[in-house]
């Protein structure tokens, strides 16, 4: 089962609602000074469930014994002992978030999944250096649970064939 090395990146920008009428913002590194360790859990925790969309960056896959196996069994291969990437082995990465809300079953939400594509490989290293941005599920949610439901499912294809197969799932959380 593939591994993946990176984590999701989780990035928020606060604003001061009244930055614009007097002409100055604040910087949460100067709240942060002084405030107590406590209080600034809670300015954290506000600004988490102010957060509306997150950024996936996934940088680069790396492939265990297993799902290298399996990538030699498919492709006749001659050097079947050395790690050469098969050619034209191209990878996918698909991430789809959650299609309902965990707290009631009445809300539906749908969203397209991401999907990520690399044939840049190194040994048993797929190098992807790509991210995509992606609008959160509706209030009910928290950003710690969508990433947590998020189904992520590895496939790869090498160039005879048509349809990709599936080398194994990994989670977000």
């Amino acid at each position: 089962v593939p591994q993946k090395e990176d984590v999701c990146c989780l990035s928020a920008k606060p604003s001061c609602p009244h930055s614009a009428s007097s002409g100055r913002s604040q910087d949460v590194n100067d709240i942060s000074t002084t405030r107590t360790a406590s209080n600034i859990d809670d300015g954290i925790n506000s600004l988490l469930k102010k957060v509306n969309c997150f950024r996936l960056t996934i940088d680069n896959l790396i492939l265990t014994s297993a799902g290298w196996s399996r990538i030699n069994q498919a492709v006749d291969n001659k050097n079947k002992n050395c790690e050469v990437p098969p050619p034209g082995a191209t990878y996918f990465i698909e991430v789809q978030l959650v299609g309902e809300s965990p707290r009631s079953q009445a809300q539906s939400w749908k969203s397209s999944p991401l999907r990520f594509c690399s044939r840049r490989q190194l040994k048993k290293a797929v190098y992807f250096n790509q991210s995509s941005a992606q609008s959160l599920p509706p209030p009910p949610y928290t950003a710690e649970e969508a990433l947590a439901a998020a189904q992520c499912t590895v496939c790869w294809r090498h160039l005879g064939q048509r349809v990709p197969a599936r080398l194994g799932d990994f989670t977000l959380a």
